[in-house]
């Protein structure tokens, strides 16, 4: 009886609430995202890795979005979020190497988190 609620219950919903399924074009570019974000070097001035996952989580945001994956854009947009200001600061050239360590930080945090949370999708 209770799998039969279930499953009338997602019927009646549109099945909104079921996640988007494994994509590996999606699962690989949070990956690089990870990786690009723990290559960040905030001795160096030149934050390559910073503007390489700036860059990289625009397309995620872009495709999710074409493909209709409001679970992994909704991810996304939290990253974009957090990477936006890091990278606007890192562009003026006025972020002390203290910011950019703990915003650094912070983004290997919310990246691993979402790359989590998408690779365990089945």
């Amino acid at each position: 009886m209770r799998k039969l609620l279930l499953i009338a219950a997602l019927t009646l919903s549109g099945c909104s609430a079921i996640p988007s399924f494994w994509d590996d074009n999606e699962n690989n570019v949070i990956v690089e995202i990870v990786q690009d974000v723990k290559e960040i070097d905030c001795t160096k001035p030149d934050y390559i890795g910073l503007y390489k996952a700036q860059s990289r989580t625009e397309w995620l945001i872009q495709y999710s979005t074409l493909k209709g994956s409001r679970d992994v854009r909704s991810m996304s947009n939290k990253i974009k979020e957090t990477i936006d200001p890091f990278a606007q600061k890192a562009r003026s050239g006025n972020m002390s190497s203290t910011y950019c360590v703990l915003r650094k930080k912070i983004l290997e945090q919310d990246t691993e988190r979402v790359a989590k949370a998408m690779l365990g999708r089945f």
